[in-house]
C-alpha cells in the first residue's frame, strides 16, 4: 500500500476522535454559557460544520435525492415519526420518563445525523476511493467506516458503563456499521441512512427499556 494511501486512510481513521476533541474543548470552554443546552449547541455546531464542508466541496457525499429515494425518505419520516412515539409510550409505560427527554430526544437527532455524515458521508465516501474489492460480499470501505464507527464508541467510556459500550462496540461492528454502510452505498443518500439510524436507534432502545425495565443508558446532559 502506498505511503499516500495509509496516510489518507490514517487521517480518516482519526476524524471522529478530531471532532471528539473539538467538541469537548468547546464544552469546557461554552460550559459558563451554556449550562442547560451545552450539548445541543455543541452538536449542532458540529453538524452545521460538516454540512458547509460538504456544500462547499466538490465531491458527492450522498444528497443523491432521486424519485425513488424522495418516496424511501417520505417512508422514513413517517417511520421516524412512529418509533419516536413508541420509544416515549415505552418510557411513560415504564415510569422512566423525564421531562430531560424532551431535550434528549432532540440531542439524539443531532448527534446520529453528526455520526451519520462523518462516517457514511465523508469517510466512507472517501475510503471507497482508497479501498477496492470486497469482504463478505461487502465493500472495503463498508467495513472500514463500521470499525471507525466502532471504535468511536470508546469515548463513551466514563460517561457509560463498560458493560454498554462493550455492547455498542460489539453490535455496531458486526450489524448497524455494515447495514448503514450497505445502505448508503445502495442509495448514495446519507440522509437515508441517518434516517434508518435514528429510527433503528429509537426502536432498540425502546425494547430494551420494555423488556428489561430500565434504560441502557441515561439521558443526555
Amino acid at each position: 500500500m502506498k505511503k499516500s494511501k495509509i496516510i489518507s486512510l490514517s487521517f480518516l481513521f482519526l476524524l471522529p476522535y478530531l471532532f471528539t476533541v473539538i467538541e469537548r474543548v468547546l464544552k469546557y470552554s461554552f460550559a459558563t454559557v451554556f449550562q442547560d443546552h451545552l450539548s445541543v449547541f455543541i452538536y449542532s455546531l458540529t453538524c452545521i460544520s460538516v454540512l458547509v464542508y460538504s456544500l462547499l466541496s466538490k465531491q458527492d457525499f450522498g444528497w443523491n435525492f432521486n424519485t425513488v429515494n424522495r418516496k424511501i425518505t417520505a417512508i422514513l419520516l413517517v417511520i421516524l415519526s412512529l418509533s419516536t412515539l413508541f420509544f416515549f409510550s415505552v418510557l411513560k409505560f415504564k415510569g422512566l420518563y423525564t421531562s430531560n427527554w424532551n431535550l434528549g430526544w432532540i440531542i439524539w437527532l443531532i448527534l446520529v445525523f453528526r455520526e451519520e455524515f462523518i462516517l457514511r458521508g465523508i469517510i466512507q465516501t472517501e475510503a471507497s476511493k482508497l479501498l477496492s474489492g470486497k469482504w463478505f460480499g461487502l465493500s472495503k470501505s463498508i467495513w472500514f467506516s463500521s470499525l471507525i464507527f466502532s471504535l468511536w464508541h470508546l469515548v463513551n467510556l466514563g460517561i457509560f458503563t463498560p458493560h454498554v459500550v462493550l455492547i455498542q462496540i460489539v453490535s455496531v461492528f458486526l450489524i448497524a456499521g455494515p447495514l448503514y454502510g450497505w445502505i448508503r452505498e445502495k442509495t448514495n443518500n446519507v440522509i437515508i441512512s441517518y434516517l434508518c439510524h435514528i429510527s433503528g436507534d429509537l426502536f432498540f432502545y425502546a425494547l430494551y427499556s420494555l423488556v428489561f425495565s430500565k434504560l441502557l443508558f441515561p439521558v443526555w446532559n
